[in-house]
């Protein structure tokens, strides 16, 4: 490996393995790109394909981002494209303005000559690719050790779509058609785009990438299962290689491997197996709640991402709420690295970048600076001493309170979007009078009309009502077991299901719901031990200290009346399930099913939310009147844990 200058900021490659960071480090997918006017004017002189074949051009780009944002990003990215390996194997490709990608000879079937050609194809991958290493090469030591410097390539399936569909598609039918008419074609295509992928990775390696991302564009366009066959048994097979490659004796010059990022847009299905094919970094898309992605991933990786790429076409106070949800709902101190859900689009404003970029270094900046003196409020006070052998917490502060407000309204933000799992629709069907559900048709309405039988349970009497006009005409004739029947199974399916619902939301909601109680208790005591009577005579410091345990009183009791309505409902849902088949009063059915609605779900979500508000306005005030507050004395500045 050649010499490179020492590296200054690590920032990005401490996050990626594990380890705690100061502040969020953060980067951006397609950060080189159209939206620069500095790369618009290279672009003007040299074709897509030749400035990524020319490392001093590529280089040049690269660095374009990292001299306009100087001292805001932590990473840069090797200008080049993930349709270099399908030209490595021989296929022709160009770069078309306002078009992308195409492919002027795709690959059609299998015993077409494109196909042939490429599975057929003798890579030499250091002569066919080597431009990309030298380019690596060059960045490293025009970077200075500024920043660590990324490698990447596109996945198997990624390329493989592209090389069917002859460009970008917006359904990939072809490229899906192959799979599922060729799948053994497929696998020997996958195979050896996966061979050519994993040798470019360790070369660009080699050649000084200091981390590894591989983009797997389309993985959101299989189903779940095409996923498992067509696409992860590769990209585990590129983390895999890739690492026991760079670990050998042929590599000794690597003392820590470069963290490999995987990117699989839409793949929210594949969280899970993503998680354990040892990849360090996983990238998300806008689409998917941080908070339900750091569920499933479980802390085993590094999460990356995921602002919508179009909140840079906001203004700058928009941006910045945004970062600070994003901040919020990742937190700020370990395995995450800020970034977009996707590339940048060639018509956002530089400039609302730059402010994207600030936010991040600002807010988790000053977030992890709260977190660290409240960490060493902590450690001060078991260095004080112990009472009894219990640890005395000494609360000096309202940093402190700070700390709280922000672990509330990270609670209440989680509630706040929390998907909500009943089905309301469905729901509402039931009890506007099963309308669209299959088998309840005006006859069914009629039969009710006619049949006390049904409200009394009882159909062992007469099998059949009928219905005649003024003249004795038939103009009704309904057979009660059958119709009932066909009503009331659908009516105890549906009941089941929203049922089913309602446990999974207890799941969610109840741990929840749970956390907010002991924050509002943990604000409780702050209150009861910091603010006491004013140095001045003034009772400020107990009114605001009762104001506030009011305002604490009433969110309880909001809390505490959501979670016992759930349980309600859940009862009540319960008890329908289990009396459905012995033919209930729909009446009972219609009342218990609007128990627990649309609209109280909502209420939840904002009640929680407008606690978390109110305690921040509430810290504001107490800041504010701190140093006019009287400090407790040291025997009352503890509370036993």
């Amino acid at each position: 490996m050649p010499n490179f200058p020492a590296l200054k900021n690590d920032l990005i490659l401490r996050a990626a393995r594990g380890e705690d960071v100061e502040r969020v480090p953060v980067w951006i997918m397609r950060q080189a790109g159209r939206y620069l006017p500095e790369f618009r004017a290279v672009r003007a002189q040299h074709d897509f394909f030749h400035v990524c074949r020319t490392p001093e051009l590529a280089a040049e780009v690269t660095l374009q981002p990292i001299n306009r944002y100087d001292g805001l990003l932590d990473a840069s990215i090797i200008f080049s494209d993930i349709l270099v390996i399908p030209q490595a194997l021989g296929m022709e490709v160009e770069m078309l303005d306002k078009k992308g990608p195409h492919f002027p000879n795709p690959i059609v079937d299998p015993s077409g000559e494109e196909y042939l050609k490429v599975v057929s194809y003798k890579t030499n991958v250091a002569r066919d690719l080597g431009y990309v290493y030298e380019a690596i090469t060059l960045t490293r030591k025009l970077l200075n050790g500024r920043v660590p410097l990324f490698g990447f390539i596109g996945a198997p399936w990624t390329l493989m779509a592209y090389m069917i569909e002859g460009g970008s598609s917006k359904t990939l039918s072809k490229a899906k058609a192959f799979l599922f008419k060729h799948p053994n074609e497929s696998h020997k295509l996958l195979q050896k785009i996966t061979d050519i992928a994993v040798e470019f990775l360790v070369g660009q390696a080699r050649a000084g990438a200091q981390l590894l991302q591989v983009f797997e564009s389309w993985g959101g366009e299989l189903s779940p299962e095409l996923f498992n066959i067509f696409a992860l048994p590769y990209i585990r097979q590129i983390s895999n290689r890739v690492k026991a490659e760079l670990s050998s004796k042929a590599n000794p010059h690597f003392e820590e491997l470069p963290p490999m990022a995987i990117f699989a847009r839409g793949s929210h299905y594949a969280l899970e197996s993503l998680t354990n094919i040892d990849y360090d970094v996983i990238s998300l898309d806008w689409t998917i709640n941080p908070v339900l992605a750091k569920e499933r991933t479980k802390g085993k990786v590094t999460l990356q991402g995921n602002a919508d790429p179009s909140v840079l076409y906001g203004t700058p106070d928009v941006i910045r709420k945004e970062v600070e949800r994003m901040l919020n709902a990742f937190g700020t101190s370990k395995r995450y690295i800020a970034n977009l859900g996707h590339g940048m689009y060639p018509d956002h404003d530089p400039d609302h970048l730059k402010v994207y970029l600030e936010a991040v270094k600002e807010i988790s900046t000053q977030k992890n600076k709260s977190n660290s003196n409240v960490k060493t409020s902590v450690i001060s006070s078991k260095k004080r001493g112990r009472d009894n052998g219990t640890v005395i917490k000494v609360l000096d502060g309202p940093q402190v309170f700070s700390s709280y407000v922000e672990e509330l309204k990270m609670i209440a933000f989680e509630i706040i979007n929390t998907e909500f799992p009943l089905k309301i629709a469905e729901m509402k069907e039931i009890s506007n009078g099963m309308d669209g559900v299959e088998g309840w048709s005006d006859d069914s309405v009629r039969f009710l009309e006619l049949s006390e039988d049904y409200e009394s349970e009882s159909f062992s009497q007469e099998s059949k009502k009928r219905k005649v006009d003024s003249d004795g005409n038939l103009v009704l004739e309904i057979d009660l077991k059958d119709t009932a029947g066909k009503v009331v199974r659908n009516i105890y399916t549906q009941t089941v299901s929203v049922n089913k619902n309602v446990i999974e939301m207890l799941k969610i909601m109840k741990p929840k719901l749970g956390q907010m109680i002991q924050g509002v208790n943990k604000v409780k005591s702050w209150i009861q031990l910091n603010i006491p009577k004013m140095e001045d005579g003034h009772n400020l410091g107990v009114s605001i200290q009762e104001e506030i345990l009011k305002e604490l009183g009433t969110a309880e009791d909001h809390i505490f009346g959501v979670m016992e309505s759930i349980n309600k409902y859940h009862t009540s849902r319960a008890k329908i399930a289990a009396k459905i088949l012995k033919y209930p009063g729909i009446a009972d059915f219609k009342n218990s099913i609007n128990e627990l609605d649309e609209v109280q779900w909502l209420n939840l979500r904002l009640t929680c939310d407008d606690i978390a508000q109110s305690y921040a306005v509430l810290y504001d005030r107490i800041k504010k009147n701190w140093d006019r507050i009287e400090k407790p004395r040291p025997d009352q500045t503890h509370i036993n844990t």
